[in-house]
Protein backbone atom coordinates (compact mmCIF):
# COMPACT_ATOMS: atom_id res chain seq x y z
CA UNK A 1 0.00 0.00 0.00
CA UNK A 2 0.85 3.22 -1.28
CA UNK A 3 0.48 4.96 2.55
CA UNK A 4 2.91 2.05 4.28
CA UNK A 5 5.10 3.31 1.52
CA UNK A 6 5.23 6.64 2.19
CA UNK A 7 5.40 5.99 6.55
CA UNK A 8 8.38 4.30 6.22
CA UNK A 9 10.13 6.21 3.16
CA UNK A 10 9.60 9.57 5.51
CA UNK A 11 10.82 8.55 8.58
CA UNK A 12 13.73 10.20 7.93
CA UNK A 13 15.92 11.11 11.83
CA UNK A 14 12.53 8.75 13.32
CA UNK A 15 14.02 5.31 11.47
CA UNK A 16 16.40 4.41 14.43
CA UNK A 17 14.05 5.25 17.09
CA UNK A 18 10.95 3.55 15.34
CA UNK A 19 12.86 0.30 14.74
CA UNK A 20 13.86 0.27 18.68
CA UNK A 21 10.21 0.70 19.67
CA UNK A 22 9.31 -2.17 17.29
CA UNK A 23 11.78 -4.48 19.21
CA UNK A 24 10.66 -3.17 22.20
CA UNK A 25 6.78 -4.08 20.93
CA UNK A 26 8.12 -7.80 20.23
CA UNK A 27 9.10 -8.07 23.87
CA UNK A 28 5.96 -6.72 25.19
CA UNK A 29 4.39 -9.59 22.93
CA UNK A 30 6.65 -12.23 24.08
CA UNK A 31 6.40 -11.22 27.91
CA UNK A 32 2.25 -11.23 27.68
CA UNK A 33 2.72 -14.76 26.02
CA UNK A 34 4.52 -16.25 28.30
CA UNK A 35 2.72 -15.88 31.04
CA UNK A 36 -0.52 -17.93 30.01
CA UNK A 37 2.09 -20.11 28.54
CA UNK A 38 4.23 -20.81 31.68
CA UNK A 39 1.00 -21.49 33.66
CA UNK A 40 -0.27 -24.04 31.04
CA UNK A 41 2.78 -25.95 31.24
CA UNK A 42 2.58 -25.69 34.73
CA UNK A 43 -0.59 -27.62 34.92
CA UNK A 44 0.41 -30.83 32.69
CA UNK A 45 1.88 -32.19 36.10
CA UNK A 46 1.49 -32.26 39.81
CA UNK A 47 4.13 -29.83 41.22
CA UNK A 48 4.68 -28.65 44.91
CA UNK A 49 4.05 -25.94 47.08
CA UNK A 50 7.63 -24.62 46.82
CA UNK A 51 7.61 -24.91 42.69
CA UNK A 52 4.30 -23.10 43.19
CA UNK A 53 6.04 -20.08 44.72
CA UNK A 54 8.39 -20.32 42.22
CA UNK A 55 6.20 -20.01 39.20
CA UNK A 56 3.81 -16.87 40.87
CA UNK A 57 7.05 -14.88 41.36
CA UNK A 58 8.13 -15.67 37.98
CA UNK A 59 4.46 -14.99 37.24
CA UNK A 60 4.76 -11.58 39.14
CA UNK A 61 8.37 -10.74 37.38
CA UNK A 62 6.80 -11.06 33.80
CA UNK A 63 3.81 -8.93 34.61
CA UNK A 64 6.06 -6.48 35.90
CA UNK A 65 7.98 -6.35 33.06
CA UNK A 66 5.49 -6.40 30.79
CA UNK A 67 4.27 -3.03 32.69
CA UNK A 68 7.81 -1.51 32.64
CA UNK A 69 8.13 -2.25 28.24
CA UNK A 70 4.46 -1.24 27.81
CA UNK A 71 5.40 2.46 29.87
CA UNK A 72 8.17 2.70 27.65
CA UNK A 73 5.81 2.22 24.34
CA UNK A 74 3.66 4.31 25.90
CA UNK A 75 5.92 7.26 26.47
CA UNK A 76 7.79 6.87 23.47
CA UNK A 77 5.51 5.09 20.58
CA UNK A 78 2.59 7.18 21.25
CA UNK A 79 4.42 10.34 21.64
CA UNK A 80 6.63 9.15 18.07
CA UNK A 81 3.01 9.78 16.23
CA UNK A 82 2.20 13.11 16.78
CA UNK A 83 6.01 14.25 16.14
CA UNK A 84 5.90 12.30 12.98
CA UNK A 85 2.59 14.34 11.94
CA UNK A 86 4.96 17.58 12.37
CA UNK A 87 7.73 16.23 10.37
CA UNK A 88 5.82 15.07 7.52
CA UNK A 89 3.31 18.46 7.28
CA UNK A 90 6.75 20.19 7.14
CA UNK A 91 7.78 18.16 4.34
CA UNK A 92 4.85 18.60 2.10
CA UNK A 93 4.81 22.29 2.82
CA UNK A 94 8.29 22.19 1.32
CA UNK A 95 6.89 20.04 -1.66
CA UNK A 96 3.60 21.79 -2.19
CA UNK A 97 6.29 25.68 -1.92
CA UNK A 98 8.80 23.84 -4.57
CA UNK A 99 5.72 23.71 -7.56
CA UNK A 100 5.66 26.21 -10.16
CA UNK A 101 3.66 29.53 -9.17
CA UNK A 102 0.81 28.10 -12.21
CA UNK A 103 0.06 24.72 -10.49
CA UNK A 104 -0.04 26.29 -6.65
CA UNK A 105 -2.69 28.69 -7.85
CA UNK A 106 -4.56 25.97 -9.53
CA UNK A 107 -5.40 24.10 -6.39
CA UNK A 108 -7.58 25.49 -3.45
CA UNK A 109 -5.62 25.88 -0.14
CA UNK A 110 -8.19 24.48 2.06
CA UNK A 111 -8.84 21.44 -0.01
CA UNK A 112 -4.97 20.74 0.24
CA UNK A 113 -4.77 21.51 3.72
CA UNK A 114 -7.09 18.94 4.27
CA UNK A 115 -5.75 16.10 2.09
CA UNK A 116 -2.01 16.91 3.88
CA UNK A 117 -4.00 16.56 6.84
CA UNK A 118 -5.78 13.71 6.44
CA UNK A 119 -2.76 12.17 4.97
CA UNK A 120 -0.08 13.36 7.96
CA UNK A 121 -2.84 12.63 10.67
CA UNK A 122 -3.78 8.84 9.84
CA UNK A 123 -0.42 7.86 9.29
CA UNK A 124 0.55 9.67 12.27
CA UNK A 125 -2.35 7.32 14.50
CA UNK A 126 -0.77 4.49 12.69
CA UNK A 127 1.86 4.41 14.49
CA UNK A 128 1.58 3.60 17.71
CA UNK A 129 -0.15 0.43 16.27
CA UNK A 130 2.25 -0.22 14.06
CA UNK A 131 5.04 -0.56 16.96
CA UNK A 132 2.32 -2.27 19.18
CA UNK A 133 -0.82 -4.14 17.11
CA UNK A 134 2.10 -5.68 14.19
CA UNK A 135 4.52 -6.48 16.38
CA UNK A 136 2.04 -7.89 19.18
CA UNK A 137 0.24 -10.30 16.50
CA UNK A 138 3.26 -11.61 14.77
CA UNK A 139 4.72 -12.55 18.33
CA UNK A 140 1.77 -14.08 19.35
CA UNK A 141 1.25 -15.76 15.81
CA UNK A 142 4.28 -17.17 15.96
CA UNK A 143 3.95 -18.48 19.29
CA UNK A 144 0.76 -19.95 19.12
CA UNK A 145 1.50 -21.98 16.49
CA UNK A 146 4.55 -23.08 17.81
CA UNK A 147 3.40 -24.18 21.37
CA UNK A 148 -0.19 -25.33 19.52
CA UNK A 149 2.33 -27.82 17.37
CA UNK A 150 4.05 -29.28 19.94
CA UNK A 151 0.36 -30.66 21.38
CA UNK A 152 -1.76 -31.13 18.16
CA UNK A 153 0.25 -30.75 14.45
CA UNK A 154 -3.61 -30.87 13.16
CA UNK A 155 -5.18 -28.15 15.31
CA UNK A 156 -2.10 -26.06 14.85
CA UNK A 157 -2.27 -26.79 10.73
CA UNK A 158 -6.34 -26.24 10.99
CA UNK A 159 -6.09 -22.85 13.12
CA UNK A 160 -3.36 -21.50 10.05
CA UNK A 161 -5.17 -22.48 7.19
CA UNK A 162 -8.36 -20.86 8.58
CA UNK A 163 -6.55 -17.56 9.16
CA UNK A 164 -5.15 -17.47 6.07
CA UNK A 165 -8.47 -17.60 5.03
CA UNK A 166 -9.37 -14.58 7.24
CA UNK A 167 -6.71 -12.81 5.65
CA UNK A 168 -7.49 -13.37 1.88
CA UNK A 169 -11.29 -12.70 2.87
CA UNK A 170 -10.35 -9.59 4.76
CA UNK A 171 -8.03 -8.40 1.44
CA UNK A 172 -10.74 -9.13 -0.84
CA UNK A 173 -13.34 -6.96 0.96
CA UNK A 174 -11.01 -4.13 1.68
CA UNK A 175 -10.59 -4.12 -2.23
CA UNK A 176 -13.60 -3.64 -2.45
CA UNK A 177 -14.09 -0.74 0.36
CA UNK A 178 -11.24 1.22 -1.91
CA UNK A 179 -13.75 2.87 -4.32
CA UNK A 180 -16.37 4.04 -1.59
CA UNK A 181 -13.98 5.10 0.59
CA UNK A 182 -11.81 7.23 -2.92
CA UNK A 183 -15.60 8.98 -3.27
CA UNK A 184 -16.10 9.43 0.83
CA UNK A 185 -12.56 10.91 1.18
CA UNK A 186 -13.06 13.39 -2.11
CA UNK A 187 -16.04 14.30 -0.85
CA UNK A 188 -15.03 15.08 2.43
CA UNK A 189 -11.90 17.14 1.09
CA UNK A 190 -14.11 19.52 -1.02
CA UNK A 191 -16.17 20.13 1.79
CA UNK A 192 -13.44 20.80 4.04
CA UNK A 193 -11.79 23.31 1.10
CA UNK A 194 -15.35 25.04 1.05
CA UNK A 195 -15.47 25.23 5.14
CA UNK A 196 -11.85 26.51 4.93
CA UNK A 197 -12.34 29.04 2.51
CA UNK A 198 -15.90 30.48 3.63
CA UNK A 199 -14.29 30.48 7.74
CA UNK A 200 -11.38 32.90 6.25
CA UNK A 201 -13.75 34.86 4.23
CA UNK A 202 -16.55 35.68 6.48
CA UNK A 203 -16.01 39.31 6.89
CA UNK A 204 -16.59 39.10 3.08
CA UNK A 205 -19.88 36.90 3.78
CA UNK A 206 -20.97 39.39 6.02
CA UNK A 207 -20.58 42.95 4.35
CA UNK A 208 -22.13 41.23 0.83
CA UNK A 209 -24.84 39.78 3.26
CA UNK A 210 -24.69 36.56 1.30
CA UNK A 211 -24.29 34.03 4.47
CA UNK A 212 -27.03 31.94 3.37
CA UNK A 213 -25.24 31.38 -0.46
CA UNK A 214 -22.29 29.87 2.22
CA UNK A 215 -24.73 28.07 4.42
CA UNK A 216 -26.19 26.14 0.86
CA UNK A 217 -23.05 25.42 -0.20
CA UNK A 218 -22.24 23.62 2.64
CA UNK A 219 -25.18 22.39 4.06
CA UNK A 220 -25.73 20.85 0.36
CA UNK A 221 -21.94 19.01 0.83
CA UNK A 222 -22.71 18.00 3.99
CA UNK A 223 -25.32 16.02 3.07
CA UNK A 224 -23.36 14.44 0.41
CA UNK A 225 -21.25 13.64 2.88
CA UNK A 226 -23.63 11.95 5.38
CA UNK A 227 -24.80 9.20 2.36
CA UNK A 228 -21.32 8.73 1.12
CA UNK A 229 -19.89 7.59 4.92
CA UNK A 230 -23.56 5.76 6.09
CA UNK A 231 -22.69 4.06 2.57
CA UNK A 232 -18.62 2.99 3.62
CA UNK A 233 -19.77 2.21 7.18
CA UNK A 234 -22.36 -0.20 6.24
CA UNK A 235 -20.07 -1.76 4.38
CA UNK A 236 -17.45 -1.44 6.75
CA UNK A 237 -20.18 -3.34 9.04
CA UNK A 238 -20.66 -6.26 7.05
CA UNK A 239 -17.07 -6.32 6.61
CA UNK A 240 -16.36 -6.46 10.40
CA UNK A 241 -19.57 -9.29 10.75
CA UNK A 242 -18.30 -11.90 8.15
CA UNK A 243 -14.78 -11.66 9.53
CA UNK A 244 -15.85 -12.03 13.23
CA UNK A 245 -18.27 -15.09 12.25
CA UNK A 246 -15.58 -16.47 10.30
CA UNK A 247 -13.34 -16.01 13.69
CA UNK A 248 -15.90 -17.24 15.93
CA UNK A 249 -15.99 -20.28 13.54
CA UNK A 250 -12.13 -21.09 14.19
CA UNK A 251 -12.50 -20.18 17.97
CA UNK A 252 -15.87 -22.35 19.33
CA UNK A 253 -14.75 -25.23 17.00
CA UNK A 254 -11.53 -25.66 18.01
CA UNK A 255 -12.50 -25.31 21.66
CA UNK A 256 -14.75 -28.28 21.34
CA UNK A 257 -12.26 -30.31 19.53
CA UNK A 258 -10.19 -29.67 22.41
CA UNK A 259 -12.70 -30.52 25.07
CA UNK A 260 -13.60 -33.86 23.79
CA UNK A 261 -9.85 -34.35 22.90
CA UNK A 262 -9.68 -33.48 26.99
CA UNK A 263 -12.55 -35.89 27.84
CA UNK A 264 -11.18 -38.47 25.87
CA UNK A 265 -7.65 -38.40 27.93
CA UNK A 266 -5.58 -37.74 24.48
CA UNK A 267 -5.30 -34.26 24.95
CA UNK A 268 -4.05 -31.96 28.33
CA UNK A 269 -6.14 -29.47 29.75
CA UNK A 270 -2.92 -27.26 29.38
CA UNK A 271 -3.68 -26.87 25.58
CA UNK A 272 -6.79 -25.45 26.15
CA UNK A 273 -5.54 -23.08 28.49
CA UNK A 274 -3.33 -22.19 26.13
CA UNK A 275 -5.54 -21.73 23.07
CA UNK A 276 -7.95 -20.13 24.29
CA UNK A 277 -5.50 -17.41 26.25
CA UNK A 278 -3.52 -17.37 22.59
CA UNK A 279 -6.62 -16.55 20.83
CA UNK A 280 -8.28 -13.97 23.00
CA UNK A 281 -4.68 -11.87 22.19
CA UNK A 282 -4.86 -13.15 18.63
CA UNK A 283 -8.81 -11.67 18.27
CA UNK A 284 -7.62 -7.75 20.26
CA UNK A 285 -4.52 -7.74 17.68
CA UNK A 286 -6.70 -8.80 14.76
CA UNK A 287 -9.73 -6.14 15.33
CA UNK A 288 -6.75 -3.57 16.01
CA UNK A 289 -5.26 -5.09 12.10
CA UNK A 290 -8.49 -4.42 10.70
CA UNK A 291 -9.71 -1.53 11.51
CA UNK A 292 -6.04 -0.39 10.59
CA UNK A 293 -6.36 -2.19 7.13
CA UNK A 294 -9.62 0.70 6.53
CA UNK A 295 -7.63 3.16 7.70
CA UNK A 296 -4.95 2.22 4.98
CA UNK A 297 -7.20 2.20 2.30
CA UNK A 298 -8.62 5.99 2.99
CA UNK A 299 -5.33 7.05 3.45
CA UNK A 300 -4.38 5.44 -0.20
CA UNK A 301 -7.70 7.15 -1.73
CA UNK A 302 -6.36 10.08 0.17
CA UNK A 303 -2.87 10.19 -1.24
CA UNK A 304 -4.46 9.28 -4.81
CA UNK A 305 -5.79 12.62 -4.59
CA UNK A 306 -3.22 14.39 -3.47
CA UNK A 307 -0.16 13.03 -5.26
CA UNK A 308 -2.09 14.26 -8.11
CA UNK A 309 -1.63 18.08 -6.69
CA UNK A 310 2.29 17.43 -5.32
CA UNK A 311 4.44 14.70 -3.38
CA UNK A 312 7.57 14.69 -1.88
CA UNK A 313 9.29 13.82 -4.58
CA UNK A 314 8.85 17.88 -5.62
CA UNK A 315 10.72 18.65 -2.88
CA UNK A 316 13.73 20.95 -4.16
CA UNK A 317 16.63 18.67 -3.35
CA UNK A 318 17.97 18.23 -7.58
CA UNK A 319 17.20 22.24 -8.41
CA UNK A 320 20.60 23.22 -9.94
CA UNK A 321 22.60 25.45 -7.49
CA UNK A 322 21.69 29.41 -7.67
CA UNK A 323 25.01 30.80 -9.35
CA UNK A 324 26.72 33.83 -8.23
CA UNK A 325 26.77 36.31 -11.18
CA UNK A 326 26.61 39.89 -11.52
CA UNK A 327 23.98 39.82 -14.68
CA UNK A 328 23.56 43.01 -16.86
CA UNK A 329 20.65 42.80 -18.45
CA UNK A 330 17.54 40.24 -18.80
CA UNK A 331 16.25 39.73 -22.53
CA UNK A 332 12.59 38.15 -23.90
CA UNK A 333 12.53 36.72 -27.63
CA UNK A 334 9.20 35.66 -29.10
CA UNK A 335 8.09 34.56 -25.72
CA UNK A 336 3.87 33.36 -25.86
CA UNK A 337 2.30 32.01 -23.27
CA UNK A 338 -1.45 31.19 -22.60
CA UNK A 339 -3.53 29.88 -19.67
CA UNK A 340 -4.95 26.04 -19.75
CA UNK A 341 -8.44 27.44 -19.52
CA UNK A 342 -8.04 30.65 -22.13
CA UNK A 343 -7.66 30.14 -26.21
CA UNK A 344 -5.86 33.77 -25.39
CA UNK A 345 -2.57 33.58 -26.20
CA UNK A 346 0.36 36.31 -24.87
CA UNK A 347 3.00 37.66 -27.30
CA UNK A 348 6.04 39.15 -26.12
CA UNK A 349 8.11 39.84 -28.93
CA UNK A 350 11.26 41.53 -27.87
CA UNK A 351 11.70 42.81 -24.52
CA UNK A 352 15.43 43.60 -22.69
CA UNK A 353 15.94 45.29 -19.72
CA UNK A 354 19.76 46.67 -18.32
CA UNK A 355 20.78 46.25 -15.14
CA UNK A 356 19.68 49.44 -13.06
CA UNK A 357 17.04 50.45 -15.59
CA UNK A 358 13.30 51.68 -14.71
CA UNK A 359 10.92 50.05 -17.13
CA UNK A 360 7.24 50.82 -17.11
CA UNK A 361 4.39 49.13 -18.82
CA UNK A 362 1.10 50.51 -19.68
CA UNK A 363 -1.84 48.83 -21.21
CA UNK A 364 -5.62 48.27 -20.54
CA UNK A 365 -7.02 45.49 -17.50
CA UNK A 366 -7.09 41.72 -18.67
CA UNK A 367 -3.94 42.55 -21.50
CA UNK A 368 -1.20 40.23 -19.52
CA UNK A 369 0.61 42.90 -17.74
CA UNK A 370 0.60 40.98 -14.34
CA UNK A 371 1.32 37.88 -16.49
CA UNK A 372 4.37 39.50 -17.94
CA UNK A 373 5.98 39.92 -14.56
CA UNK A 374 5.60 36.48 -13.68
CA UNK A 375 7.36 35.58 -16.43
CA UNK A 376 9.91 37.78 -15.69
CA UNK A 377 10.57 36.59 -12.35
CA UNK A 378 10.74 32.92 -13.60
CA UNK A 379 6.81 32.06 -11.72
CA UNK A 380 5.14 30.81 -14.63
CA UNK A 381 7.13 29.04 -17.67
CA UNK A 382 6.04 30.22 -21.34
CA UNK A 383 4.53 28.11 -24.12
CA UNK A 384 7.50 28.85 -26.62
CA UNK A 385 10.16 31.62 -26.74
CA UNK A 386 13.43 32.18 -25.25
CA UNK A 387 14.04 34.35 -21.85
CA UNK A 388 17.83 34.93 -21.03
CA UNK A 389 19.91 36.37 -18.56
CA UNK A 390 22.82 37.91 -20.48
CA UNK A 391 23.55 34.99 -22.58
CA UNK A 392 22.15 31.86 -20.19
CA UNK A 393 18.75 30.66 -20.44
CA UNK A 394 16.55 30.92 -17.50
CA UNK A 395 15.87 27.17 -17.28
CA UNK A 396 19.99 26.67 -16.82
CA UNK A 397 19.98 29.19 -13.98
CA UNK A 398 17.83 27.61 -11.35
CA UNK A 399 14.79 28.77 -9.22
CA UNK A 400 17.04 30.07 -6.70
CA UNK A 401 19.20 32.11 -8.80
CA UNK A 402 15.82 34.37 -9.17
CA UNK A 403 14.44 33.73 -5.70
CA UNK A 404 17.41 35.26 -4.21
CA UNK A 405 17.58 38.38 -6.89
CA UNK A 406 13.69 38.89 -7.85
CA UNK A 407 10.92 40.15 -5.62
CA UNK A 408 7.60 40.52 -7.27
CA UNK A 409 5.61 42.83 -5.35
CA UNK A 410 1.85 41.99 -6.16
CA UNK A 411 -1.25 44.27 -5.91
CA UNK A 412 -2.83 41.16 -4.46
CA UNK A 413 -2.29 41.68 -0.67
CA UNK A 414 -2.36 39.25 1.90
CA UNK A 415 -0.23 39.69 5.11
CA UNK A 416 0.17 36.67 7.53
CA UNK A 417 -1.78 36.53 10.86
CA UNK A 418 1.63 37.71 12.57
CA UNK A 419 3.04 40.59 14.04
CA UNK A 420 3.18 43.82 12.24
CA UNK A 421 7.08 43.47 12.66
CA UNK A 422 6.96 40.23 11.04
CA UNK A 423 5.00 40.96 8.68
CA UNK A 424 7.48 43.36 7.64
CA UNK A 425 11.23 42.10 8.59
CA UNK A 426 10.01 38.59 7.33
CA UNK A 427 12.43 36.39 9.25
CA UNK A 428 15.24 39.03 9.04
CA UNK A 429 16.93 41.16 11.46
CA UNK A 430 15.64 44.38 10.95
CA UNK A 431 16.49 47.45 13.06
CA UNK A 432 13.06 49.06 14.25
CA UNK A 433 14.83 52.35 12.95
CA UNK A 434 14.88 51.09 9.47
CA UNK A 435 11.45 49.75 9.79
CA UNK A 436 10.22 53.29 11.04
CA UNK A 437 11.65 55.37 8.06
CA UNK A 438 10.47 53.08 5.62
CA UNK A 439 6.95 53.54 7.47
CA UNK A 440 7.53 57.46 7.44
CA UNK A 441 8.31 57.46 3.74
CA UNK A 442 4.81 56.20 3.37
CA UNK A 443 2.61 57.78 5.55
CA UNK A 444 2.25 54.73 8.17
CA UNK A 445 4.90 56.11 10.82
CA UNK A 446 2.11 57.91 13.08
CA UNK A 447 -0.79 55.02 12.49
CA UNK A 448 2.28 52.85 13.85
CA UNK A 449 3.85 54.74 16.90
CA UNK A 450 -0.14 55.16 18.05
CA UNK A 451 -0.89 51.56 17.69
CA UNK A 452 -1.25 50.25 21.29
CA UNK A 453 1.67 47.19 21.04
CA UNK A 454 3.46 49.09 18.30
CA UNK A 455 5.07 46.75 15.52
CA UNK A 456 4.36 43.89 18.27
CA UNK A 457 0.43 44.24 16.89
CA UNK A 458 -0.90 41.31 15.16
CA UNK A 459 -2.30 42.62 11.90
CA UNK A 460 -5.00 39.79 11.84
CA UNK A 461 -5.44 36.94 8.90
CA UNK A 462 -4.84 37.73 6.01
CA UNK A 463 -4.64 41.46 7.29
CA UNK A 464 -8.08 41.80 8.06
CA UNK A 465 -7.49 44.50 10.96
CA UNK A 466 -5.81 47.02 8.65
CA UNK A 467 -7.13 48.65 5.76
CA UNK A 468 -6.77 47.62 2.26
CA UNK A 469 -4.64 50.94 1.20
CA UNK A 470 -1.86 50.35 4.51
CA UNK A 471 -2.23 46.56 3.36
CA UNK A 472 -0.90 47.94 0.01
CA UNK A 473 1.78 50.44 1.34
CA UNK A 474 2.80 47.76 4.18
CA UNK A 475 3.61 45.52 0.69
CA UNK A 476 5.62 47.82 -0.60
CA UNK A 477 7.63 48.02 2.49
CA UNK A 478 8.48 44.49 2.88
CA UNK A 479 9.02 43.79 -0.30
CA UNK A 480 11.56 46.97 -0.35
CA UNK A 481 13.03 46.08 2.32
CA UNK A 482 13.79 42.77 1.17
CA UNK A 483 16.47 44.16 -0.92
CA UNK A 484 16.23 42.74 -3.83
CA UNK A 485 18.47 43.01 -7.48
CA UNK A 486 15.75 43.62 -9.52
CA UNK A 487 12.37 45.40 -8.19
CA UNK A 488 9.00 44.12 -10.07
CA UNK A 489 6.03 45.91 -8.82
CA UNK A 490 2.22 45.88 -10.08
CA UNK A 491 -0.17 48.55 -9.66
CA UNK A 492 1.82 49.94 -6.45
CA UNK A 493 -0.63 52.76 -5.98
CA UNK A 494 -3.70 51.45 -7.42
CA UNK A 495 -6.00 52.15 -3.87
CA UNK A 496 -4.35 56.08 -3.12
CA UNK A 497 -5.64 58.99 -3.42
CA UNK A 498 -3.52 61.64 -5.46
CA UNK A 499 -1.84 62.65 -2.43
CA UNK A 500 -0.83 59.14 -1.27
CA UNK A 501 0.50 58.65 -4.90
CA UNK A 502 2.91 61.49 -5.09
CA UNK A 503 4.04 60.27 -2.10
CA UNK A 504 4.19 56.56 -2.87
CA UNK A 505 5.95 57.73 -5.96
CA UNK A 506 8.29 59.84 -4.68
CA UNK A 507 9.54 56.70 -1.96
CA UNK A 508 9.66 54.20 -5.00
CA UNK A 509 12.31 57.07 -6.79
CA UNK A 510 14.60 56.93 -3.72
CA UNK A 511 14.20 53.29 -2.56
CA UNK A 512 14.87 51.67 -6.15
CA UNK A 513 18.24 53.94 -6.71
CA UNK A 514 20.78 51.41 -7.95
CA UNK A 515 18.08 48.74 -8.23
CA UNK A 516 16.29 47.77 -11.66
CA UNK A 517 12.37 47.81 -11.72
CA UNK A 518 9.70 47.05 -13.68
CA UNK A 519 6.65 48.71 -13.17
CA UNK A 520 3.00 47.44 -14.18
CA UNK A 521 0.54 50.63 -13.86
CA UNK A 522 -2.17 52.67 -14.80
CA UNK A 523 -1.06 55.54 -13.07
CA UNK A 524 0.58 58.33 -15.30
CA UNK A 525 2.79 59.15 -12.35
CA UNK A 526 4.41 55.66 -11.42
CA UNK A 527 6.02 55.81 -15.02
CA UNK A 528 7.52 59.48 -14.58
CA UNK A 529 10.11 57.69 -12.43
CA UNK A 530 11.00 55.06 -15.37
CA UNK A 531 13.26 54.92 -17.81
CA UNK A 532 11.98 53.42 -20.64
CA UNK A 533 7.93 52.31 -21.77
CA UNK A 534 6.40 49.31 -23.25
CA UNK A 535 2.66 48.81 -23.57
CA UNK A 536 0.63 45.60 -23.38
CA UNK A 537 -1.95 46.15 -27.20
CA UNK A 538 -4.17 43.27 -27.76
CA UNK A 539 -2.27 40.92 -26.04
CA UNK A 540 0.87 41.65 -27.19
CA UNK A 541 4.06 43.31 -25.37
CA UNK A 542 5.35 46.64 -28.17
CA UNK A 543 7.90 48.90 -26.90
CA UNK A 544 7.99 52.77 -27.17
CA UNK A 545 10.86 54.56 -28.06
CA UNK A 546 10.45 57.43 -25.86
CA UNK A 547 12.70 57.60 -23.16
CA UNK A 548 13.15 59.99 -20.52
Amino acid sequence: MQALRLLFSTLDHFRLRFALLFIVGIVDGVITFFIPALLAEFTKREFSVSELTKLLWLVVFLYLGSLGVQWVLRRYAESLGPQYVIHLRQRYFRAFASLPLERVLRNHSGYVLSLIGSVAGGLGRLIPEILWGVSGLLVTLILFFYFTARESVVIASTNFVVLLIFCWISFLLARIMVQVAREVNEAQAKLTGNYVDFLANTPSLIRLGVLDFARAIIAGRSDENYKLVARLQSFHAARWFWLHFLFAVLYFSTIGFLLYSIAERSTSPAVLILFVSALTYLRKHIERIAENFKTLIELDAYLGQLNRITSLTEERACEPPARVKVWSHLEFRDVSFSYPESETVLSFPSFEIKRGERVFIAGASGEGKTTFLHLLANLYQPKSGVRLVDDENYGELGTQFFQERVVLISQEVELFHLSLRENISLGRAVEDALIYEFLDDVLLLQWAQELAQGLETQVGEKGVRLSSGQKQRINLVRGLLLGRELVLLDEPTSHMDEETERKIVSFLDKRLTGKTAVIVSHRPAVGEICNRRYVMVNHQLRGEPLTK
